[in-house]
């Protein structure tokens, strides 16, 4: 069985070194699986305000996951994402810029629906399934039943069928009565008022870093530390997002306009982000597809389904 990508440790009040740890890969070493030293990854943790120790302790936390891979150079430690978490992150990254701006406006009343049956004692299978369904905007009515109004998409598919399991039963539903179902899926989602709560907090905190990042008043060192700390809440949403069809979603919904924020404040701080995310990692003499690289949003979206691998 192919290795499957493992459960990242849920979220908490507060910035989560693991969490940071994870989205700092993502976003300057997408799709290139270069091992980075244990201590750079310390250092660039350290500019969002983690100390040093809870640094070290994300580090091995995630590397007991599996979440992490560790390789030797001489007397020091390098990390890189281990394949089957760098591949369906690979995978989310162009969606993490898109799906703000999707609009089920024209839903057919269908519910695409995925079943399973994996025992207690394949927990870790289990989570993991979990999780690649919620990230993909399907919500559990039941245990092991789930649903989307979003058409199956290749990447889902394909992630599916990673997990080789005769259990997993995929279905295009035509049902009996889809009000009540949308009803019931609404409810079994999370709480919809909580989640546009969210995404105002979120207008809130980043309308004004916009408003700065415009005036060009943004130092390298804030651009790192907004970029980093805003992407890794947009992530956080984008799984906690259900993608409801507009006909159940509230008429002020703030998705869009959060997403059109997001997008425009990532843009402009990606190349003075970059700029500070290299003079943390100096002193650690990088080889050159080493180095931290960020994308904008149009080539995010616009990059291939499978990450180029680097060799170690």
């Amino acid at each position: 069985m192919n290795e499957l990508p493992l459960p990242l440790p849920r979220s908490q009040a507060g910035p989560n070194p693991q969490h940071l740890l994870v989205t700092i890969f993502g976003d300057y070493w997408s799709g290139n699986s270069v091992p980075i030293p244990s201590a750079g990854l310390v250092r660039m943790l350290g500019e969002l305000g983690i100390s040093a120790a809870s640094a070290r302790s994300a580090v091995l936390r995630l590397r007991s996951r599996g979440v992490l891979i560790a390789t030797k150079s001489g007397r020091n430690t390098l990390y890189r994402l281990s394949e089957s978490v760098e591949r369906v992150g690979y995978r989310n990254f162009s969606n993490q810029f898109s799906f703000a701006s999707e609009k089920l406006s024209n839903w057919d009343g269908r519910w695409r629906v995925v079943c399973f049956t994996i025992s207690e004692e394949r927990r870790q299978v289990r989570s993991a399934l979990r999780s690649t369904l919620r990230s993909h905007g399907f919500a559990a009515v039941q245990d092991g039943v789930w649903f989307s109004a979003y058409q199956f998409t290749p990447a889902l598919l394909s992630a599916l069928e990673e997990f080789q399991e005769p259990s997993v039963i995929a279905l295009d539903a035509d049902l009996a009565y889809p009000s009540a179902l949308g009803s019931r899926v609404q409810s079994a989602q999370s709480d919809l008022s909580g989640l546009g709560e969210a995404y105002r907090s979120f207008l809130d905190t980043y309308t004004p870093m916009l408003d700065a990042a415009r005036s060009s008043t943004v130092s390298p060192a804030e651009a790192f530390i907004t970029r980093t700390t805003m992407m890794d809440e947009w992530r956080g949403l984008y799984r906690r997002d259900p993608r409801m069809p507009m006909q159940l979603l509230p008429e002020d919904w703030p998705l869009e306009h959060a997403g059109r924020v997001f997008t425009e404040l990532y843009d402009r701080l990606g190349p003075i982000a970059e700029l500070r995310a290299r003079d943390l990692l100096a002193e650690f003499d990088l080889e050159t597809d080493a180095l931290p690289r960020v994308y904008d949003s149009r080539s995010a979206r616009t990059r291939s389904a499978e990450p180029t691998r680097a060799k170690i």
